[in-house]
C-alpha cells in the first residue's frame, strides 16, 4: 500500500492522468458546443428582449430626452425605471416629458418612494412635490394614514398636519380626513385619547355638527363638553337642542350637572333656582322636563297670581292690625311720659319765652312783611326712600290695568316728611328762627326708589333774637344771685 500510494502521487503519475482527462472533454466539447452555443445565444436574445419591452419607455425617453439621460446617470436604471412605471400607470406620457423638462420629475425622484403612492390619486406630480414641501420629512406618514386621499395640502398649515399626525390613530385620522377642515381644526382642539373614543361612537354627520357647536369655544369648555358627551351616551349629539343649550350656557359645568341629576321632583327647584340665576337655560330646562315643564311653569304664574290676590285681601287686614297696635304702643308710652311731663312744667315757667321759641317756622314766601328778619344760608336736605319690592308688583299691575298708586302716593308723602323734619334740624343746628323761600323739587321716581330734595334760606327774626338774649340775660342774673 505504501509504493501504491507513492506511485499515485508522482509527477508522472498526474501528468498522465490529466492528459488523459483533456482528451476525453475536449472530445465531448467538440462534440456538444453547437448545442451550447445556440442555448447561450438564444438566452441572450430573449433577455434583451425583456430588457427592451420592460425598459421601452425608460429606452425611448433617454433617446428623445437629453436631459432624461443625466437623470439616469445620477439615480441609477432601477429606481428611475420604478418611477416611470408608477407614472404611466397614473399620468400620460406628456405628463411625465413635461415634468422632467421642469424638474419636477427629478424633485419627486428624490423624494421616499413611498410618496410616490400620492400620484395614484392626485395624478399629479406637482400634488406630491407640495405635500413633501408641507410635510418635510414626515411625508411618509402623510402616506401610510392616507390623509392625500381626502385633504389638499393648499388647506393645511404644518401646525395642523402636525396635530393630526401625532394622534397615530389611523381609524381616527381616516375619520377626521374626511371632514372639512373647518371642523378638523374645531375637533383638534379636543384631546387626543377623548377625540379617538369621540371619533368611533360618532358619524361623520355628527362630527361634523360637534365642530359647529365647538367652533366658538376654547379647549378647556371644549372638553368638558365631550366628557359630558362620553360619560353619557355621546349619539346625545344627535339632539341639537340639548347640546346646543349645554354648550350655550352661561356656566357649562351647572348645566352638566343639571342635565345629570334623576327625574325627581326635588331637582325641579334646582332647575328652577338655575334658570332665575341665569346659570341654567330655560331651553335646556324644557329639554329635561319637555312637557312637564310647561305645566311646572304654568302652576309657578298661577301661584304667584294666587299669592298677589291673596296679598291685596289681606293688605287692609295687616294694615288695620298695624295701625292698632301702634295705637296701643303709643298710648302706653303717653301714660310713661305723663309724670315727666308734669314734672318738667315748672322748668318751663321758669324759663320765661325761652319754651315759646323753640320751634322752626317753614316759609314758603320769599320774603315776610312787617317783620325784620336776618336771611342766612341756603339749607337743603335729600332724601332717597325704597320702595317695597312687593308693592312694587302691585302697582306694576295696576299700572297695567289702571288706577290711583296709594302706594307711591304714600313713599312720596312720607318722603316729603322726612326731608321738611331734617331740614328743621338742620336750621335748628344753624340756630336759625326759621325757614324761607322753602321749594320741593318735583319727586324722582326711579327704579325701586323715590327721590326727593327740599331747600330753602334759614333766616333769624331780629325780635326774636332780642327776647331770646333778654331771656338768656335773666337765667344768667338768677344764677348769680343764687
Amino acid at each position: 500500500m505504501p509504493e501504491i500510494q507513492s506511485s499515485l502521487k508522482s509527477l508522472k503519475t498526474k501528468s498522465t492522468i490529466r492528459n488523459e482527462i483533456a482528451s476525453v472533454v475536449e472530445q465531448e466539447l467538440r462534440n456538444e458546443s453547437p448545442q451550447i452555443s445556440q442555448a447561450i445565444s438564444t438566452d441572450v436574445y430573449a433577455q434583451w428582449i425583456e430588457f427592451q419591452r420592460e425598459f421601452k419607455e425608460v429606452l425611448s425617453l433617454a433617446k428623445e430626452i437629453p436631459k432624461f439621460k443625466e437623470i439616469l446617470k445620477t439615480y441609477g436604471l432601477p429606481k428611475v425605471s420604478s418611477l416611470i412605471g408608477v407614472a404611466l400607470s397614473n399620468v400620460d406620457r406628456s405628463q411625465i416629458e413635461e415634468a422632467i423638462q421642469s424638474g419636477k420629475f427629478e424633485r419627486v425622484l428624490s423624494l421616499p418612494p413611498r410618496s410616490w403612492d400620492i400620484l395614484t390619486t392626485s395624478h399629479d406630480f406637482s400634488k406630491i412635490i407640495d405635500w413633501a414641501n408641507l410635510a418635510g420629512n414626515k411625508i411618509d406618514d402623510v402616506v401610510e394614514f392616507e390623509l392625500y386621499k381626502y385633504i389638499n395640502p393648499d388647506e393645511l398649515d404644518r401646525r395642523t398636519l402636525n396635530d393630526i399626525l401625532v394622534i397615530r390613530d389611523h381609524s381616527t385620522i381616516s375619520n377626521l380626513a374626511m371632514l372639512d377642515i373647518q371642523s378638523i381644526r374645531s375637533l383638534l382642539k379636543i384631546f387626543s385619547h377623548n377625540l379617538t373614543k369621540i371619533t368611533d361612537d360618532l358619524s361623520q354627520k355628527d362630527l361634523t355638527q360637534l365642530a359647529d357647536y365647538i367652533v366658538q369655544f376654547g379647549a378647556e369648555r371644549v372638553n368638558q363638553v365631550v366628557q359630558f358627551l362620553l360619560v353619557n351616551d355621546p349619539t346625545k349629539i344627535r339632539n341639537n337642542r340639548v347640546i346646543h343649550d349645554i354648550i350655550s350656557s352661561n356656566d357649562i359645568n351647572e348645566s352638566i350637572k343639571f342635565w345629570r341629576e334623576p327625574l325627581f321632583l326635588t331637582s325641579v327647584p334646582i332647575g328652577i333656582l338655575g334658570v332665575i340665576r341665569g346659570t341654567i337655560s330655560w331651553q335646556l330646562f324644557t329639554d329635561k322636563y319637555e312637557h312637564a315643564a310647561i305645566v311646572i311653569f304654568l302652576l309657578i304664574g298661577v301661584a304667584i297670581l294666587l299669592g298677589i290676590t291673596v296679598g291685596f285681601r289681606l293688605l287692609p287686614i295687616f294694615k288695620s292690625a298695624t295701625s292698632s297696635a301702634l295705637s296701643l304702643i303709643t298710648q302706653q308710652f303717653v301714660k310713661q311720659a305723663e309724670p315727666n311731663e308734669k314734672q318738667a312744667e315748672p322748668d318751663v315757667k321758669k324759663k320765661g319765652v325761652t319754651g315759646v321759641l323753640d320751634f322752626i317756622m317753614l316759609i314758603s314766601l320769599d320774603s315776610l312783611h312787617n317783620q325784620e328778619i336776618e336771611v342766612g344760608q341756603l339749607l337743603s336736605v335729600t332724601v332717597v326712600e325704597a320702595a317695597n319690592y312687593l308693592k312694587d308688583l302691585r302697582e306694576d299691575w295696576r299700572n297695567l290695568f289702571g288706577g290711583r298708586m296709594t302706594h307711591y302716593e304714600n313713599l312720596i308723602q312720607h318722603a316729603i316728611d322726612e326731608a321738611l323734619e331734617k331740614l328743621e334740624e338742620k336750621a335748628k343746628k344753624h340756630n336759625y328762627d326759621g325757614i324761607i323761600g322753602l321749594k320741593i323739587s318735583h319727586p324722582k321716581i326711579t327704579a325701586g326708589a323715590v327721590e326727593i330734595i327740599v331747600y330753602g334760606n334759614g333766616y333769624k327774626n331780629k325780635i326774636r333774637s332780642a327776647l331770646q338774649s333778654i331771656s338768656t340775660s335773666e337765667e344768667e342774673l338768677g344764677t348769680s344771685k343764687k
